[in-house]
C-alpha cells in the first residue's frame, strides 16, 4: 500500500485517501497482534509453561515480510522472513505435517532466490562483456591509427589549401599527420593493455578461440541443484 501511494497517489485528495487506508490497515494489524499476544499469555498460563515453541513471541518486526511482487533491494539477501511468514509452528499438525509445510515454504523461497541469482549473474555477464568489447575496440582503433601513421596523407583528403612551406614540411621526415596518428595508436594501445590487466586482476577471462560466447557463459555460470526428495530437516 505504501508503494502504491508513492507511485500512484497525486495531490492532496489521493494522498489523504491513501494515508487513511494505510492507517486503517495498520490499526487492524496491531489489533490482530494484540489478540494473539493476549491469547498466547492465557494459553501459557493454562499450560503452566513460561514459553512454548507452538506459540512463539510476536514482535512488531515479525509482521514485516519481503515483497513477493517487487524486485529485491540491496541487503534483502541477508534478511529472512520471520516465523509468522514461514510456518510458525502450526498448531494441530504433527511433526511430519509441519516438515512438509516448512519444506514447501522453503522451496518457494529457494526458487525465488535462485531466480534473483540468475538475474544478477546476467548483469555481471553484461558488464564483463562490456569490458571485453572495450579492450577489442581499443585494439582495433590502435591498429587503425597505426596503419594511418605508415601511410602518407593524400591531398585529396585535405580540406584546405596548404601553403608551399607547410606542404614541404608535411612531405618531410617529421610528418605531423604521421606523428599524430602514431600518438593516437599508442594511446589506444595503452588503454587496451591497462583495461585488460585490470580486468584479469578482477578475475575476468576470455572465451577460447573456437568457443561460442553462449557456451562460454554457460561454462562460467555456477550450477545449483537441490534434490528435494532427499532434503533432511
Amino acid at each position: 500500500m505504501r508503494d502504491t501511494q508513492r507511485t500512484d497517489s497525486r495531490g492532496v485528495t489521493q494522498n489523504t485517501r491513501s494515508v487513511r487506508w494505510i492507517n486503517g490497515a495498520e490499526a487492524k494489524k496491531q489489533g490482530y497482534a494484540s489478540q494473539y499476544r493476549a491469547a498466547r499469555v492465557a494459553i501459557l498460563r493454562l499450560l503452566g509453561l513460561p514459553s512454548s515453541p507452538d506459540y512463539p513471541v510476536l514482535e512488531d518486526e515479525h509482521m514485516y515480510a519481503k515483497s513477493s511482487v517487487t524486485p529485491r533491494e540491496l541487503g534483502d539477501g541477508r534478511k529472512t522472513d520471520a516465523w509468522i511468514w514461514r510456518y510458525g509452528r502450526l498448531k494441530g499438525l504433527d511433526d511430519k505435517g509441519k516438515m512438509e509445510f516448512v519444506l514447501e515454504a522453503e522451496r518457494i523461497q529457494w526458487f525465488r532466490a535462485k531466480a534473483d541469482m540468475e538475474r544478477l549473474i546476467e548483469e555481471i555477464e553484461i558488464l564483463e562483456e562490456e569490458f571485453r568489447r572495450l579492450v577489442r575496440s581499443c585494439q582495433s582503433l590502435s591498429s587503425y591509427w597505426s596503419q594511418l601513421a605508415d601511410v602518407p596523407p593524400s591531398p585529396f583528403f585535405s580540406r584546405f589549401q596548404l601553403a608551399k612551406s607547410v606542404q614541404t614540411f608535411i612531405e618531410g621526415p617529421q610528418n605531423p599527420y604521421c606523428v599524430y596518428a602514431a600518438q593516437k595508436s599508442a594511446l589506444y594501445d595503452k588503454m587496451a593493455k591497462e583495461t585488460e590487466k585490470k580486468f584479469r586482476k578482477l578475475g575476468g577471462c576470455w572465451p577460447g578461440e573456437t568457443e561460442d560466447l553462449n557456451a562460454f557463459f554457460r561454462r562460467q555460470r555456477p550450477t545449483v541443484t537441490v534434490d528435494w526428495n532427499n532434503v533432511q530437516p
